[in-house]
């Protein structure tokens, strides 16, 4: 199986990623308004909607400003040198599909633990790329599906390429560039700050006296 090329499941969970994002700014804006509304109703509230705002913004901000800098780092990373590394250890992970269903549904994946060397000091990882962190497979529904792909894409003690920052030798991954989860942060940051600034000049409407 090519790792680079985007399966089903990858494109599903982006879609569904891109929908949550999406259907958060929608709810944050919603849920924005209607506290903007409950402080100005309630005089004795202590907790002013400005705060509210202006952490809102803040987190917009601080996402923006972290998002750029990991994208920035994630396209370096295809012209980072490679060095031969071994994997070491191949983990399966169980996690709960969060599909909406009251059943309990289970979702698997695989992780890859490998060593590599640069200037003659050996690094241990398991970061697979700097969008999905360890995860270095699709999802699958069937363990024995996770296992089986572990065993023909990454089997213990096969040689892979490792990119590493040269830099910081510590820092590396097995897939370079960017990829979907690259840029969540980012459009995180393009949710949060706009609502924010909408809620800070709703915020002040309010308070402007009416001539």
């Amino acid at each position: 199986m090519d790792q680079s090329a985007i399966t089903p499941s990858q494109y599903r969970i982006g879609i569904g990623a891109g929908g949550f994002i999406v259907l958060s700014g929608v709810a944050l804006l919603v849920f924005g308004i209607g506290f903007l509304k409950q402080a100005h109703a309630s005089s004795g509230w202590p907790v002013s909607p400005g705060t509210v705002t202006a952490v809102i913004v803040l987190s917009g901000v601080a996402l923006l400003v972290f998002g750029i800098g990991f994208l920035k780092q994630a396209h370096a990373s295809s012209g980072w040198p490679v060095s031969p590394g071994t994997v070491t250890a191949v983990k399966i992970v169980q996690e709960r599909d969060s599909g909406g269903t009251r059943r309990r549904v289970y979702t698997y994946h695989y992780t890859v633990d490998y060593t590599y060397e640069v200037a003659g000091q050996t690094y241990r990882s398991d970061r697979y790329s700097l969008g999905s962190g360890s995860t270095a497979s699709q999802r699958f529904r069937e363990r024995s599906q996770a296992v089986e792909a572990a065993k023909l894409n990454h089997p213990k003690g096969s040689t892979v390429e490792v990119h590493y920052d040269p830099d910081h030798p510590d820092s590396a991954v097995l897939k370079a560039g960017a990829n979907w989860g690259t840029y969540v942060p980012v459009i995180l940051g393009m949710v949060f700050l706009p609502t924010g600034l909408m809620l800070l000049s709703l915020a002040f409407r309010k308070n402007t006296p009416s001539g």
